[in-house]
This record gives structure tokens, sequence and C-alpha cells, in this order.
């Protein structure tokens, strides 16, 4: 079964959004100053979806396999968008290449499916026997 799950808001300071998003990267093993400014552009010039894409990205939930996390700046202010409705649904660009932090999420995210992976690989070998 597939879920769609939905979250609007809004950006009233760039500045402290970059700083939450900066320190959050920094917390990922090996990650520089200079990584984080790969991932999310500088305080300066902040990648803003990128920034809210760090900080809300869902944990890893048992049972469960993410098979998308994307954010986007909508088309039009949502100030204006009825309660409840939701933007248009476009596919997320593909183009650029995955950052380091993004890089370093999936292969945490890969050592911590083998495990179960080779458990269930077990299990069915066991019920086969």
């Amino acid at each position: 079964m597939d879920y769609r799950v939905s979250l609007s808001l809004s950006v009233s300071d760039p500045s402290v959004l970059w700083r939450a998003a900066a320190a959050a990267a920094m917390a990922a093993p090996g990650m520089t100053i200079d990584d984080v400014v790969d991932t999310i552009g500088s305080e300066q010039d902040p990648e803003i979806a990128d920034c809210i894409a760090l900080l809300l990205q869902p944990p890893r939930i048992d049972g469960v396999t993410m098979h998308d996390f994307t954010c986007r700046r909508t088309a039009r202010p949502l100030s204006g968008a009825a309660a409840g409705s939701t933007p248009p649904s476009r596919p997320a660009p593909r183009n650029r290449r995955p950052s380091r932090l993004e890089k370093v999420r999936i292969e945490q995210a890969r050592m911590e499916q083998a495990p179960i992976e080779q458990a269930a690989m077990e299990q069915n070998r066991a019920a086969a026997s």
C-alpha cells in the first residue's frame, strides 16, 4: 500500500532556516562547511528547498520503504490556497547529482537495510529446508 504525506509551509527567515539546516548537516560524519555549502548553499544565498528537505526528511520507519522525498518551491504563494488543498504534483527534477549529505544518508539507509534483508533470506532458507 502506498501513501502520500504532504506539508505546506512558509519561510519567514531564510538565514535562520539555513543556520538550522547547516547545524543538522554538520552532524553527519565527515561533513565540512564546504560540503554544507555544496548541499544547501551559503547563508547569504541559501537553497531554501534543500534546507527544508534536510530538516524535514523523515526518519527511518520500521516496516516502511521510502520511495521518494522531495521539497520544491510552489508555483504560487500558499496564502491564497484553499485550506486543505495541495499544489499540483510535478516530478522532482532529476538533473542534479546527489549531494555528499544525500550520499551519506543513502549509504546509512543501505547499511540499516542490509541486516534486515539478510535475516529475511535466512528465514526463507530455513523455511525451505
